[in-house]
């Protein structure tokens, strides 16, 4: 049997939740269900400390320099970073940290933490602002991430519009936002003996999480997951037009445990994608392309139902998940009736 998966919320009103899974409380049961004892950032006298002392973006001192001598440190290490704006702005596809987003390759844990307030935002096209792919511990404390974008090639899924993390993230007092994954659209078909192709996935618009999610005193608003569209079959085709895509996970979506404490979801969105325009004539019977699923506007959790999940004073607004259409008809045979 296929394992169970979760979301939370879709479309829920603006109000507290309060779901505490046992007596220990939210950070506990987690804690102790997936073996991460402390979930926050390693003690100061355990974690080389590297200090950013400029805004600007690249070269002695930054912030881009500083994560990556903590990723290259190999050891546990925390980025300080004062109040300030940081605008990322070297762009280039680049998985050393040098250029588009910040990049973590250590297995070690890495604590990037503000003091005051600190916004880094994004503004090369299709690029995240953090990456962490080694495995090690992410914890992001006192900051906002915003303005990431990642999107597939044609059919391929997109994911972490914001952060994608192999390993585990910990949100303490932090923010990810106005971010987006866009899974890309499906080929349309070159002839009628050609097969459309089908919409890309997109998962956590704002978050992609491999390993388990905490978040407390944090929030997660603006973000969209949004799949890619069915291919249009071709004039007098008599294959169906592609398939939309399923979106999962609007703020975050995470293949572990999650614990949320006084945490707040908002505005995020999950949209499937719409399926392919069909094109048959009098002598063709073609399907239009279905449209995609959609599940979490705020948070999607895949894997087994016993995977913990932790809620106390959880505030959701204007989370939307809302699944693709079928595709439009041109050329509708009389005798063809649309797929329910």
């Amino acid at each position: 049997m296929a394992p169970t998966a979760r979301s939370f919320p879709a479309r829920l009103p603006a109000r507290a939740h309060t779901r505490v899974p046992t007596r220990l409380g939210v950070a506990a049961a987690v804690a102790a269900a997936t073996g991460l004892a402390v979930m926050a950032a390693p003690p100061a006298a355990a974690a080389g400390t590297f200090a950013v002392t400029t805004t600007a973006d690249g070269g002695s001192g930054s912030l881009r320099a500083a994560v990556v001598a903590a990723s290259a440190s190999g050891a546990a290490a925390v980025v300080q970073v004062p109040a300030g704006a940081y605008t990322l702005s070297l762009c280039g596809a680049d998985d050393t940290g040098a250029a588009g987003d910040l990049d973590l390759s250590t297995a070690a844990s890495v604590t990037l933490r503000g003091t005051g307030t600190v916004v880094v935002t994004q503004t090369c096209p299709g690029e995240r602002v953090l990456q962490a792919r080694g495995g090690g511990r992410l914890t992001l404390r006192g900051l906002t991430l915003g303005g990431g974008s990642v999107a597939g090639a044609p059919g391929q899924p997109a994911a972490g519009g914001a952060v994608w993390a192999s390993g585990d993230v910990v949100l303490v007092d932090a923010t990810v936002a106005d971010s987006t994954a866009r899974g890309g659209d499906g080929a349309d078909a070159a002839g009628p003996a050609d097969a459309p192709g089908a919409g890309g996935a997109a998962r956590g618009g704002g978050l992609y999480v491999e390993g388990s999610l905490l978040a407390t005193g944090s929030t997660l608003r603006g973000n969209a997951a949004t799949a890619g569209q069915g291919g249009d079959s071709a004039a007098g085709s008599t294959r169906p037009a592609g398939a939309g895509a399923a979106a999962e996970g609007g703020a975050a979506y995470v293949a572990g445990a999650v614990g949320l404490t006084r945490t707040t979801l908002t505005g995020n969105t999950a949209t499937g994608g719409n399926g392919g325009l069909a094109d048959g004539d009098a002598a063709t019977a073609v399907l239009v392309g279905r449209g995609g699923a959609a599940r979490g506007g705020g948070v999607a959790q895949a894997g087994a139902a016993t995977l913990p999940v932790g809620l106390a004073q959880v505030t959701t607004s204007a989370n939307v998940a809302a699944g693709g259409t079928s595709g439009p008809w041109r050329n509708r045979p009389p005798e063809t009736a649309p797929p329910r």
